[in-house]
């Protein structure tokens, strides 16, 4: 038998059975974005073929529209100088607020790697 490695976006589809852990971590970043919390970090770790980006799309479903979600893969980037380039451009095409995207975008630039 020959498993497609595709990830999964509902609960329902989970094999694993971690809805109740999708449920839970999507509930966190929810509470700590209607609050007056500071920075927060979650961290999703595992081997390859673990599930990671499945759960990651699991919770960005939980989230539904009340939370706006960047995926950034640095696996894609070829040169290593672009990286932080690259993360800080994509973050500022999701700011709404043009002023602060140009912030980050500058902020991007500055803290390039020069050779």
């Amino acid at each position: 038998m020959i498993l497609e490695d595709k990830a999964i976006y509902l609960p329902e589809d989970d094999e694993l059975k971690r809805a109740n852990l999708v449920r839970i971590m999507a509930d966190s970043i929810l509470s700590r974005c209607s609050s007056s919390h500071g920075p927060v970090t979650f961290g999703v770790l595992g081997a390859w073929g673990e599930g990671k980006t499945s759960f990651m799309r699991m919770v960005q479903t939980s989230l539904g529209a009340n939370v706006e979600t960047i995926w950034f893969d640095p696996w894609n980037i070829s040169d290593e100088d672009r990286i932080v380039f690259d993360f800080f451009s994509l973050l500022a095409s999701k700011v709404y607020d043009k002023s602060v995207g140009m912030a980050i975008r500058s902020y991007g630039r500055a803290n390039r790697r020069s050779e």
